[in-house]
């Protein structure tokens, strides 16, 4: 059953599922993400960042903009259809801001962790054959950081919440969340001052955003993260040796 909201504004062309797969935050100026279908019945993802009366939404809206001119420069670039999540629509109302991205057959990667019946894969990470199909996946997130990094942009929010998959027998991760994207030549301190990401850091970098691959991928293949958090020669040999 679709929720009320389904039937007014932007998104009265929708059907929306009953909950969030991820409720918004305001407070950190995450978006909410729902499933949903098209008027054509493609099955759509949906992040929305909610208005709230009596309150100045220029932050909410400066945010959703900024992924909307990240997911257009993006589109732009030769191969970056096979690494990214690409957006369909995008709008507003009274009620809020919307972008609508084509998922493919997958789903949030987050929402696959968290299942109280995890897919085999991930179920399973830890046997060679399943590693070896991790990885390649593993493989496709590395690329598309590389190909954000090779256009001067900081990704500055890589989670599970930022890959799509399926999760089948080929490779198929898809890098999202890019509304904390920032091109470097964009960065200054009041860029700082006035797009905090939803980390409590003060500095980002191209190295942040490859701990935070790290990290995830750590997650995904079922190893420790405590050794990734130290960078001591001996903590990254026995990392490798883990992940290998």
């Amino acid at each position: 059953m679709a929720r009320t909201k389904a039937k007014r504004g932007f998104l009265s062309e929708f059907s929306l599922d009953d909950r969030y797969l991820l409720r918004p935050d305001r407070k950190h100026g995450r978006a909410g993400i729902d499933t949903a279908r098209n008027g054509e019945g493609l099955e759509v993802l949906i992040k929305s960042w909610p208005r709230t009366k009596a309150t100045d939404d220029q932050d909410l809206e400066t945010i959703w903009r900024s992924e909307i001119r990240q997911l257009q420069r993006l589109s732009a670039i030769p191969g970056a259809d096979e690494l990214f999540v690409p957006m369909l629509a995008s709008g507003e109302d009274k009620d809020g801001f919307y972008l609508v991205l084509d998922p493919g057959q997958g789903s949030p990667l987050a929402v696959l962790l968290n299942a109280s019946r995890k897919p085999p894969q991930l179920a399973q990470a830890r046997q060679p054959r399943v590693r070896r199909q991790l990885w390649s996946n593993i493989l496709r997130l590395v690329r598309g950081v590389e190909l954000l990094h090779s256009q001067g942009i900081l990704h500055r929010n890589i989670d599970p919440w930022s890959v799509v998959t399926a999760l089948g027998d080929e490779p198929d991760f898809l890098l999202t969340g890019f509304e904390w994207s920032m091109r470097i030549a964009a960065i200054d301190t009041r860029d700082r001052k006035n797009a905090k990401a939803p980390r409590e850091e003060k500095v980002f970098s191209f190295s942040r955003d490859w701990r935070d691959l790290a990290q995830l991928s750590a997650i995904v293949l079922d190893i420790p993260l405590a050794p990734l958090n130290d960078c001591s020669p001996s903590a990254l040999t026995g990392s490798i040796e883990l992940i290998a």
